[in-house]
């Protein structure tokens, strides 16, 4: 029998386990399909084919981290923050591992991935997986991009 505090638990619990299975199902059957035909929301499916592989296998990481956290740390008496950050992990954790795949495409994140594409849905899923590490880095990334700070080597002392 479920507490009357932890419903909003179970809620989560199965709101995740949905979203791990269609990411998977959504992953198999994109890998599966080389080359779909048609248009989505007025984009070419073959265009985007892999970007959607990389979405689904950033959902996928980042929701199997959801329901291990779920699990092992938090009590019924959560707040509506922890609500919202399991609700929205799933969609963040595609969204980043799509960009996370452009900027190795694009050269801005010197990490070296295969080409191939088990390789880079690999790295979609660890994005996913460790959002928020992934997250970190990327801010750190943006500081030393984009605030123009510059780096002062230290004087040297006169001992």
């Amino acid at each position: 029998m479920v507490q009357t505090g932890c419903k909003w638990k179970l809620i989560l619990f199965v709101y995740l386990l949905l979203w791990f299975a269609g990411s998977l199902y959504g992953l198999l059957y994109w890998m599966g399909n080389k080359a779909p035909q048609g248009q989505w929301l007025g984009l070419s499916l073959p265009e985007i084919r892999s970007y959607l592989i990389y979405a689904w296998a950033g959902a996928n990481g980042g929701t199997l981290y959801a329901v291990r956290m779920l699990h092992q740390f938090h009590s019924c008496q959560s707040t509506m923050q922890w609500f919202l950050w399991y609700f929205s992990r799933p969609l963040l954790c595609a969204g980043t591992a799509v960009f996370v795949i452009l900027l190795l495409e694009s050269g801005i994140l010197p990490i070296l991935v295969s080409p191939d594409e088990k390789a880079r849905i690999g790295v979609a899923f660890l994005a996913g997986l460790g959002y928020g590490k992934i997250a970190e880095k990327l801010m750190s990334l943006t500081e030393t991009l984009f605030n123009g700070k510059k780096h002062t080597a230290e004087e040297p002392s006169n001992k």
